[in-house]
């Protein structure tokens, strides 16, 4: 179903700078190395990450929404999932983290548990999961604003 969303990266967009608007992944990370995350968006955190030293793979289920975006960022691989059989995409026992950030909820309920049991398999012993959801603090926690901001464009006259 979402192949292909070129739309998404339109309205994507961090508004704070990077160190401050990520710089606390890089704590929850502790002695992690080698770093997966699940549905990266743009890659602006992956990103980052790798820029900070980290081993680091980006995924997404579209190839136009961090590939084109990072594709010159050293310690930075790309790769794209489905977010749910993660084990079918990488090795297992491959990271010592787990990344989860406003993905989450993106997910059908019936695939949570096989989410979760396969980001455990990509972890090697003693690795961390670090999941991260929509909030109250962390602002729109659905796509209304992407589908209000196209159907502006696409329909000026009718004031969606």
């Amino acid at each position: 179903m979402f192949g292909q969303c070129p739309w998404l990266n339109e309205a994507d967009g961090d508004q704070l700078a990077p160190d401050l608007a990520f710089s606390h992944f890089a704590k929850l990370l502790g002695p992690a190395r080698r770093v997966y995350e699940v549905g990266s968006g743009k890659g602006a955190l992956i990103a980052w990450l790798a820029g900070k030293g980290f081993d680091c793979v980006g995924t997404e289920i579209s190839s136009e929404r961090g590939a084109p975006h990072v594709s010159d960022t050293p310690n930075l691989q790309w790769h794209t999932t489905d977010g749910v059989n993660l084990t079918d995409h990488e090795a297992p026992g491959s990271f010592d983290a787990v990344l989860s950030v406003q993905v989450i909820e993106h997910l059908h309920p019936d695939d949570l548990v096989r989410h979760f049991a396969t980001a455990a398999g990509l972890l090697k012993p003693g690795g961390r999961y670090v999941l991260a959801t929509p909030h109250r603090l962390s602002g729109p926690a659905d796509l209304s604003a992407v589908v209000r901001s196209r159907a502006q464009r696409l329909l000026p006259s009718e004031g969606v």
